[in-house]
């Protein structure tokens, strides 16, 4: 069994957020929003593995890229370019492709809106 610090921190009445790169998992009970997290704003995994032929790192999933025998595996790694790592708040995406260019400004905005989100509950956070 594990349990997360957020977990021990939400059971002790605390306000948990998580914000930027979980990456322990995007799926089912591994979501950063049912290991404790009572807001989650941030990527699920590395900004290298948007759409992929990896099974579990696809979203949305994608079909396998079209293999050529003739050419190099790692040739065919970035066939889906055009869809991108996703941007999720909770359990929602709300961008993809996501902008890393304004990413640390979002970041920053929503830290700022969990703090005030603790006050207006009246959880420490």
């Amino acid at each position: 069994n594990e349990t997360t610090l957020a977990e021990v921190l939400q059971g002790a009445g605390y306000y948990t957020a998580m914000i930027g790169k979980w990456h322990l998992g995007h799926r089912g009970p591994y979501h950063p929003s049912r290991r404790g997290f009572d807001y989650y704003y941030g990527i699920p995994y590395s900004n290298d593995m948007g759409c992929t032929d990896t099974p579990g790192y696809d979203i949305p999933e994608c079909p396998p890229c079209v293999k050529d025998p003739a050419k190099e595996s790692d040739e065919h790694k970035d066939c889906y370019s055009t869809v991108a790592l996703p941007l999720f708040e909770d359990l929602q995406i709300v961008e993809q492709p996501l902008d890393l260019w304004t990413l640390t400004e979002k970041y920053t905005q929503k830290a700022v809106d969990i703090i005030h989100k603790a006050r207006e509950v009246g959880k420490p956070f």
